[in-house]
């Protein structure tokens, strides 16, 4: 019970070194909170957000219902978009503590639950916590199902599917896979049914399928994109945001939404079990059949959500078990691999395990983030980038390696068991601690605090007041002044075909506005979408080249470019001085009504 605890109060506090800034800095935020968490806020004032771009947002189902509700509840006691960095304080620590318990499951050796668990948290970009966004449910629902099944409780493992499809239904569908798949077993040389399993694998079927169709019945699920739609559309190719149409396939499926994403920390989290597995073949029996199937079932629903692309929302989705599954895997098979090299030297050279041991955690993490294909393949100089910025992890691990080792090497009499229990705390946390500067720490945050003047100011107009500007700035008007926008970078989403044609318009609309030399198009927004007014920011303005966040952004990388280049004044820097609202020298607010007016 101790250990229990000191695991998630461990847990607890590292997540809370990630989410700091977004926990307690008011003016920063997880950027997806732009898409999923801003709009909720009309749960405890029904007069925000009743524009039509957000009704449309709400209803094409990108958060579902459960999910929904939870924040609905919530939000009686406390703002939604507070609520959203606080699940992940929850929902971590508790991924972490199932780490814990189903390596515990596996193994005796009382660090490697620990080092499960560790390595679990500590690679801080791979992971999904943050915000407590959908996705944040997807590997509590997971694990929870593998360690009940480890635990034959199968009745209760077949019920979290079914609740898990209303708050995460790609991670449902993941811990489904996972439940029926461990059904199969072996008679003699027949595949058979274990009878025990099959009956609630049956009933989770069903009931996960009436959560996964809900949202269809009730009219909220999003009318995905086909393939053949997004094949026509750049946003899908080379230079687009969702990167899945492409000659070179290494590419595709080193994606952020097409592929793996396999970040530094990431990369070396999935290679070290295959390292492991090389240096130990018998490693895999090692590994109880549930766990196997998260690994398994990971790869064949990747496999099939490209080949019903957009069917089963986006592939990558399915990959997210392979963290926890490489965490387990490590935690299980680190220290028989080193007794297993133990055995293989001489009891005079037992030592030489203790270097063995430090140089195959540093190995296995450069070739990970340098060599492998799949893997960040990083450069000398962002390796080196990675290793100044970790310098005090990587310092103090090595004044303890050298002590430790340091008396080892000097009484070479040890005994062999101590020898490799030795060798493998000294490198496994020396995998800890590459693990961890490579995790950078620290989730991504959004900050709004630059614009805090502007955001202050367009928060006192009427409720109702759409906003216009660039999208890729205007994001911050959602979260701090709680007004709608014409259309943001986060709200362009284009993986529901209904909402996508109304985004589209918006977004190129907008664009042409923003960047053009036409006063027109500025008070077709107003005509078209409502928009009362616009944000102007005069520094970006006046350059003749995108700012880099317009990167990726195809077709609109193209048209900002072109229209940054024209050589005719743009519209927006040439508004009627007397329609200003509010200037603080970075950003200036226009009423388009005045500007109609002449």
């Amino acid at each position: 019970m101790l250990e229990n605890a000191g695991l998630l109060i461990a847990a607890t506090l590292l997540t809370l070194r990630a989410e700091w800034a977004i926990l307690f800095n008011a003016l920063t935020f997880q950027p997806d909170a732009q898409t999923h968490t801003f709009w909720m806020r009309r749960f405890q004032d029904p007069g925000l957000f009743t524009d039509p771009l957000t009704s449309a947002l709400v209803k094409a189902g990108y958060v579902p219902l459960g999910l929904q509700t939870l924040y609905r509840l919530a939000s009686y006691a406390v703002d939604p978009v507070t609520l959203g960095p606080w699940l992940a304080v929850v929902l971590a620590p508790l991924s972490a503590w199932l780490v814990f318990l189903i390596v515990r499951e596996h193994t005796d050796w009382w660090p490697a639950a620990w080092m499960g668990a560790a390595l679990f948290l500590l690679p801080v970009n791979s992971l999904r916590f943050s915000g407590g966004h959908a996705r944040a449910f997807g590997q509590p629902v997971v694990l929870l199902t593998v360690y009940l099944l480890l635990r034959r409780r199968y009745w209760m493992a077949a019920a979290v599917p079914a609740v898990g499809s209303l708050f995460y239904p790609p991670g449902a569908v993941s811990a489904l896979a996972i439940m029926a798949a461990s059904c199969l077993t072996l008679r003699g040389r027949r595949p058979s049914l274990e009878r025990a399993r099959t009956l609630p694998a049956l009933a989770c079927i069903a009931v996960s399928g009436i959560g996964l169709l809900l949202p269809g019945l009730i009219g909220r699920e999003q009318a995905l994109i086909t393939r053949s739609q997004a094949h026509a559309l750049p946003d899908f190719g080379p230079r687009g945001q969702m990167h899945f149409f492409s000659n070179n396939v290494l590419s595709i499926l080193k994606g952020t939404y097409s592929g793996l994403d396999i970040g530094p920390s990431l990369a070396i989290l999935l290679f070290t079990p295959v390292v492991l597995l090389l240096l130990r073949p018998p490693n895999i029996l090692l590994l109880r059949r549930e766990l196997l199937w998260m690994l398994v079932t990971a790869l064949l629903l990747y496999a099939l959500a490209f080949a019903v692309l957009f069917r089963l929302y986006l592939p990558n989705r399915y990959t997210y078990p392979l963290l926890p599954f490489s965490c387990v895997a490590i935690a299980v098979a680190w220290r028989p691999t080193f007794e297993s090299l133990g055995h293989r030297l001489r009891p005079a050279l037992a030592w030489l395990l203790i270097p063995l041991g430090l140089a195959i955690s540093l190995v296995a993490a450069y070739l990970a983030v340098r060599v492998v294909p799949l893997g960040p393949s990083l450069s000398s100089a962002r390796l080196r980038y990675f290793l100044d910025h970790g310098e005090r992890p990587v310092v103090a691990v090595s004044i303890v390696v050298a002590v430790v080792a340091g008396a080892l090497v000097w009484r070479r009499g040890a005994a062999a068991a101590r020898v490799v229990g030795v060798a493998a705390v000294l490198a496994g946390t020396l995998l800890l601690a590459e693990v961890a500067i490579a995790g950078r720490g620290v989730s991504l945050a959004g900050h709004c605090g630059r614009d805090r003047g502007m955001l202050q100011y367009v928060g006192t107009l009427p409720k109702s007041t759409i906003i216009a500007g660039d999208p890729t700035t205007i994001g911050c008007v959602t979260l701090v002044s709680k007004r709608p926008v014409v259309i943001s970078r986060k709200l362009y989403q284009v993986f529901s075909a209904r909402y996508l044609r109304i985004a589209r318009s918006r977004m190129f609309a907008m664009v042409d506005a923003y960047f053009g030399d036409s006063r027109s198009k500025i008070l077709a927004l107003r005509q078209r979408y409502g928009a009362d007014y616009l944000v102007v920011e005069p520094g970006s303005l006046a350059g003749r080249t995108p700012a880099p966040r317009w990167r990726r952004m195809a077709p609109f990388t193209g048209i900002v470019r072109r229209l940054m280049r024209s050589t005719h004044p743009r519209a927006a820097l040439q508004l009627p001085a007397r329609c200003r609202t509010y200037e603080d020298g970075h950003n200036e607010v226009y009423d388009l009504r005045c500007v109609a007016g002449g």
